[in-house]
């Protein structure tokens, strides 16, 4: 499974009210596990969506023996959902096929209808008898310590999926962890609402953590003049380098208007072109080192709550289960910490107005900077 094996899209979310709940145990976990275990239908000719826990490791097991499902503070489990259908044209293509030899074994120029449902009927669960479901696997893993939950996916509706059912499992609800409660709050304060915290004001509210498209976008393209300018230095514990697409939006607009490769003198002026239109930069890939260590991190940062998507680790050592758990699960909230640690940078710098008065037209300028063919540059004056 990709979790275990150094590919992880690691949407973060944090179970709300935490530490009002009275902390369930592993063996009410467990136990909830067990309950809502996946089972299979009892007839191949059903149809329909079947869902439940299955182990990580395994999914065809749902044993959860804890060598299969606990490693440390963290709960490793994974959402199998089957959905068993027959294709509407397949079936319809059957389907006039048998009305056809009803007409002609009867002498009937048409089918009853009542005879025709019967038929379809008939054929349905004949054909469900032979076809096989599809099924999705979203792995899951749980920190018993502090709530925190890390959903492996970036599927909305697989992610809806599973928090809908985790709460009906284990009677908690579960909110999208927000980036912007990650950095100092005096800093974050002044990057969501664009003035200083006022005594009163002792956390940001909920909902009101994420990063808006236009804050998202400078943040976004900060990090791509960084690479593209300052060699990569984000700060001293690490360095930046662009390796995959540059997503970009209209204000307002769900789905991406351009989508360009960050390499490539002509991808880079396309990009930049973007950028000077007023389209926001939404998503990037990246490559993270940390100077002085052989780590090296490939990941995409992407939308309001900066979700990890696609994170690649360069050093994962294989292990048995609760080992790949625990080493993968130690990367991955490294790797938060590195993204919490540029946001933060970020941050200070529009919170300290150097961000308006230096960076930005700095940007701005390297946006507007007519490029020079490499090509070109080479041909003798």
């Amino acid at each position: 499974m990709s979790f275990l094996s150094g590919r992880v899209h690691g949407t973060r979310y944090v179970i709300a009210d935490w530490s009002t709940h009275k902390n369930p145990t592993r063996d009410t976990v467990e136990g909830a596990l067990k309950e809502y275990a996946f089972r299979e239908p009892l007839s191949k000719s059903n149809e329909g969506l079947h869902i439940g826990w299955v182990e990580m490791d395994d999914w065809m097991n749902t044993a959860f023996t804890p060598d299969a499902w606990t490693a440390g503070a963290y709960l490793a489990f994974t959402l199998r959902t089957d959905r068993k259908v027959v294709p509407g044209k397949l079936l319809a293509a059957h389907l006039r096929r048998r009305v056809a030899a009803w007409c002609a074994e009867h002498q009937r120029e048409r089918c009853p209808s009542t005879v025709k449902s019967e038929i379809k009927d008939s054929l349905k669960r004949e054909l469900l008898e032979t076809t096989h479901p599809t099924t999705k696997l979203v792995p899951m893993v749980w920190n018993l310590e502090d709530g925190a939950v890390t959903i492996d996916s970036t599927a909305e509706t697989a992610l809806e999926t599973a928090r809908k059912f985790f709460q009906r499992t284990f009677g908690l609800t579960l909110r999208r962890a927000e980036p912007l409660r990650d950095i100092d709050l005096e800093e974050a304060w002044v990057l969501r609402y664009g003035r200083k915290r006022n005594l009163d004001e002792t956390s940001i509210p909920e909902d009101e953590g994420t990063l808006d498209e236009e804050k998202l976008s400078d943040f976004l393209t900060w990090l791509w003049y960084v690479a593209a300018v300052d060699d990569g230095d984000v700060s001293e514990e690490m360095n930046i380098e662009l390796i995959g697409r540059l997503c970009f939006r209209d204000p307002g607009q769900g789905a991406h208007s351009v989508v360009v490769a960050a390499d490539g003198f002509e991808r880079i002026a396309e990009s930049k072109e973007a950028l000077k239109a007023g389209r926001r930069l939404h998503e990037l890939r990246l490559s993270l080192t940390e100077p002085g260590t052989a780590n090296l991190y490939g990941l995409t940062l992407a939308g309001p709550h900066l979700e990890i998507q696609g994170l690649k680790f360069s050093h994962l050592c294989k292990g048995d289960f609760e080992d790949s758990v625990l080493e993968t699960m130690y990367l991955l909230e490294h790797v938060q910490g590195l993204v919490a640690t540029m946001l933060g940078v970020y941050a200070s710098l529009v919170a300290s107005g150097a961000w308006v008065r230096e960076v930005q037209p700095k940007i701005r300028a390297w946006a507007d900077a007519p490029m020079v063919s490499p090509d070109t540059a080479s041909e003798p004056g």
